[in-house]
């Protein structure tokens, strides 16, 4: 619970990758199946700048608009 989204930007041990391969399967849940796995050896990173999606041609054209590098 909290008021935090997850970036999707994940650097992995090997031994995740490990764990990962151990299970068999092409498809695993990350934040149900791994991630809980792992709990209590995860470091994380807050961060507070600049961020938006842009998944879309909208959605990047506002990020065009609104930033403004070195600003």
């Amino acid at each position: 619970p909290g008021n935090l989204a997850n970036g999707a930007v994940y650097l992995l041990e090997p031994a995740v990758l490990a764990f990962l391969r151990s299970t068999g399967r092409s498809v695993i849940d990350l934040s149900t199946e791994v991630i809980p796995h792992f709990l209590g050896r995860i470091a994380t990173f807050e961060n507070r700048d600049y961020l938006r999606d842009i998944g879309t041609p909208e959605a990047l054209a506002r990020a065009h608009a609104e930033f403004t590098p070195g600003s």
